[in-house]
Order: structure tokens, then C-alpha cells, then sequence
């Protein structure tokens, strides 16, 4: 099919006019947040016929957030951009994501093969080069299309155009940023329990999410611990399963990087570029496993309104102190307890880490107690007069284990037990607040301990 020159000429200034030069991405770097967004920077290179001309930045992820999109450029300026959001992909948005590749368009019956470098899509045309010339093809979405390389992103992305005005026409290049939700990180602890002793070890790793269509290939990236406040922040959930997820890991990991002060945060630059692919997980070594001491007791917290069966919780402290093998900050995350026995390792629960700084101490709560029993009863009750009223109260802990326990409680006094004091008592307390005091109990193995004490206090004016 040969076309006349004056369509071709015409047919290339409605190309040019209609499809302003797209930005070719060179550099991109993303920084993620455990609040579950991501900041993105973009580096892209162009050319521009003219010193004044619309510039176009594709495959825009949907979950940007369009007030943060910002546009610079190292020389001249930009007038303004606009983002135009994600729209149902059709076959022509289809083979708009093509141009610049070389295609093979192949009619319904097989019979018409057409080959060419694909320049743009000016409707109902497609713009071909091919070895004889420009060549329009109408409807080409009647075709099937033949290519080599990957795969179409099928996904709707959004696009942004910029008008910039530059020194001189020729090779530019820009910077785009933007917030992006549907992203974030998460820092997951493995704590190694050795079945006696006060020893452990503690591995950390990082759980990058991509919950967008976006691949992010090649890309460096930043993990920022700590709760970076936005007005508008969406968290991931990161118990709702990602369409499409899969756990990944990365064969040849990078090093685990340290923490470098960002502000009120920390910031971890990873050593290595990723490739963090759409709805994936990705898990990254971030502390190495370390080992740590620890102390291990049993929590039992109570009040004077309290009779019968006490809860019993079982607590792991480690102190982040570099005697104790850590001295490093500990971002927020999930930990799993595991503990080693002569043939594997048993998972015996999961807990919560809170953002820990260095010289503070993370105390873990395990789940309830099983060889550890507990329970309370008021043993006298008498009135002095005066308002003033004495009460003894007798707590029972049984260790039905093997190992010798420590025991910590926390007691609280009613609010009408005012001015109180102890007057007698068989171990040591101190007093936490105006109300609440604190002791600490040794069980021996497979014996039990009781703790007795005397509260007089005054009641309030009836």
C-alpha cells in the first residue's frame, strides 16, 4: 500500500504535534516507609526539538499521590504538569507502550504480514518505519501483534506531562518525585531460643511490599524506620494477601547495611540495586544474626479485687546494649520465638518488637505460662477505726517445671485504700506509682513460693 507524500507529511506533523518526546527513565531510587507508602525518585533523559515543548513521563504507578508529584530540572523550567490518572487499558493504550519497538502486524486471515518500527498512534492510524518508508496502518487494533522482548504491562499506569522551556533545544534531562501508597516495609526479628540458659540469637530481616502494577527493576533502595507522620497516609495491611503475591528471596542478598540518622528516624541503604516486581514480597537480610544475652521471667499482674487463679505470662528481656551483644537501633517489627531441641527447631510464638533505641531494653511477651501457677486470696481483713483499715492478702506460685523461676508481680491497691502503707511482709516491694507495687519472687524447681503482706490504709469519709 503506498500513500501519497502530502498524507505522509501530513501524517508526520499530526505525530509530532499529538506525541510530545516521552522521557526515557535512567535512574530511580525508592525510599519505603513502615507506615506502608513509598517515595519515589526519578531520573529521566529526553530530546526536545524546540527550547519550548510538552515532555511526557510514563508508566506513572495508579497509587501515586498526585499532590506530591514535583518536577525539576537541572537547567531551564517547568511551567507546569499535569497528571493524567490511570485509565482502562484498551488496544490502543496497548500498543502506545510499544512505540519504539519493532513489531509484526499480521492480518486476521494470514494472509498480510507487516513489519516495522512503531513511531506512534495518531487514530484510527498506526505510524510505522518500515524498510520502503512512514507507512499508516489503518485499524490496528484488527491485527495481531507479533514482538519480541517482554511482556506488555498490562496494568493501568497513569502518565505526566510537563511543559518546560529550556536554554537551548537538544538532550535535557529532569527529575520527577512523588509519594506513593501501596508500598511499605516491614522488619521481621527471628529470636533463637536455646532451651536453658540465659543465651540467644537474634536475626532481623526486612519485608519489602509492592502491592502496585508497577516493576521496580534495578532499583536502589532506602528503608526508613519509624513513624513518619502524613496527613494523608494510607498503611498497608499486611494481613490482607496481595493479589498475585509471592514470597521472594534474594539469592544473592545484600550486605546488611547499617543505620545511618535521618532526622528523628533511621535510614538503611541497601548495598545493592533490587528488582521489587508487582504484588511481591521481598525478604531482605537487615541485622545479622547476632548473639545476644537475655533474661527470661514470668509476669503476673494483679490487684486487690482480685481472688482465685492468676494469669501468668512468660517475658523475655534483652537489654540493646552492646555488652549484651546488640547497641544498635531496633526498628518496629513482628518476631518469631523459636526454641533449638536435638533435632530441629519448634516455633513457640510470636510477638511484637517496639521501636527500641539503643541503652533501652525490649521485653517480649511469649504467651501464658504452663508450669507456672498463680493464685491469690484476701487471708484477713480487720477495721481499726478511724477509717482505718488493714488487709492481708496471700499469693500461691507453684513452678511445676525443671529450671528455677523468676517471678515478678505487679499488685494494685483499690482507689479507696488511701495513705496506705506495709506493715508486714515476706519479701521485698517497691512501689511503682500511688497505687501499684512490685515484688520479685525465686521459685525452685518443681516447689512453690508465697508471698504474704500486710496493707493498712485509710478509707475515705463515708
Amino acid at each position: 500500500m503506498r500513500l501519497p507524500t502530502w498524507l505522509l507529511g501530513s501524517c508526520a506533523l499530526a505525530l509530532a504535534a499529538e506525541t510530545p518526546p516521552t522521557g526515557q527513565l535512567q535512574q530511580r531510587h525508592l525510599t519505603l516507609y513502615q507506615d506502608g507508602f513509598g517515595f519515589v525518585e526519578e531520573r529521566y533523559q529526553f530530546s526536545l526539538s524546540d527550547r519550548r515543548q510538552r515532555v511526557r513521563f510514563e508508566d506513572i504507578p495508579a497509587a501515586v499521590d498526585p499532590a506530591s508529584v514535583v518536577v525539576s530540572l537541572p537547567e531551564g523550567t517547568v511551567l507546569w504538569h499535569s497528571l493524567q490518572p490511570a485509565q482502562a487499558t484498551t488496544g490502543e493504550m496497548l500498543l502506545e507502550r510499544l512505540r519504539g519497538r519493532s513489531l509484526r502486524f499480521i492480518s486476521s486471515d494470514g494472509q498480510q504480514v507487516i513489519e516495522g518500527v512503531l513511531l506512534g498512534i495518531v487514530p484510527p492510524y498506526a505510524v510505522l518505519r518500515t524498510p520502503a518508508g512512514i507507512l499508516l496502518l489503518p485499524s490496528p487494533t484488527q491485527y495481531r501483534v507479533l514482538f519480541s522482548g517482554d511482556t506488555v504491562p498490562m496494568a493501568p499506569t497513569a502518565s505526566l506531562q510537563a511543559l518546560v522551556q529550556m536554554p537551548r533545544a537538544g538532550q535535557a534531562s529532569a527529575a520527577v518525585s512523588y509519594l506513593i501508597e501501596g508500598m511499605g516495609w516491614q522488619m521481621r526479628y527471628r529470636l533463637q531460643l536455646a532451651p536453658h540458659g540465659a543465651t540467644a540469637t537474634l536475626c532481623g530481616s526486612a519485608l519489602l511490599e509492592n502491592r502496585t502494577e508497577v516493576a521496580f527493576d534495578s532499583t536502589a533502595v532506602s528503608l526508613v524506620a519509624g513513624n513518619v507522620p502524613r496527613l494523608r497516609a494510607r498503611p498497608v495491611d499486611w494481613n490482607a494477601p496481595a493479589a498475585m503475591a509471592r514470597m521472594a528471596v534474594q539469592e544473592s542478598a545484600p550486605e546488611a547495611p547499617a543505620a545511618q540518622k535521618l532526622s528523628g528516624f533511621y535510614r538503611y541503604e541497601l548495598s545493592s540495586r533490587i528488582a521489587l516486581h508487582p504484588n511481591e514480597r521481598l525478604q531482605l537480610p537487615l541485622l545479622p544474626c547476632t548473639a545476644i544475652r537475655l533474661e527470661r521471667v514470668y509476669r503476673i499482674e494483679s490487684s486487690a479485687m482480685v481472688r482465685g487463679q492468676l494469669s501468668v505470662l512468660q517475658l523475655v528481656r534483652v537489654p540493646n546494649t552492646e555488652e549484651a551483644g546488640l547497641g544498635i537501633p531496633l526498628p518496629a517489627g513482628m518476631l518469631s520465638a523459636l526454641v533449638a531441641t536435638p533435632e530441629r527447631q519448634e516455633f513457640v510464638g510470636e510477638t511484637l518488637v517496639p521501636e527500641t533505641p539503643v541503652g533501652d531494653t525490649v521485653t517480649l511477651t511469649l504467651g501464658p505460662a504452663f508450669d507456672i501457677k498463680a493464685s491469690q486470696q484476701l487471708v484477713e481483713h480487720r477495721e481499726l477505726g478511724n477509717n482505718l483499715v488493714e488487709e492481708t492478702y496471700q499469693l500461691t506460685v507453684l513452678n511445676g517445671g525443671q529450671e528455677p523461676a523468676a517471678v515478678e508481680l505487679s499488685f494494685q491497691l483499690r482507689w479507696d485504700q488511701q495513705n496506705w502503707r506495709i506493715t508486714t511482709t515476706t519479701h521485698p516491694y517497691r512501689r511503682l506509682d500511688a497505687q501499684t507495687l512490685a515484688f520479685r519472687l525465686s521459685v525452685g524447681a518443681r516447689s512453690q513460693s508465697v508471698l504474704r503482706f500486710t496493707v493498712q490504709s485509710q478509707r475515705p469519709p463515708r
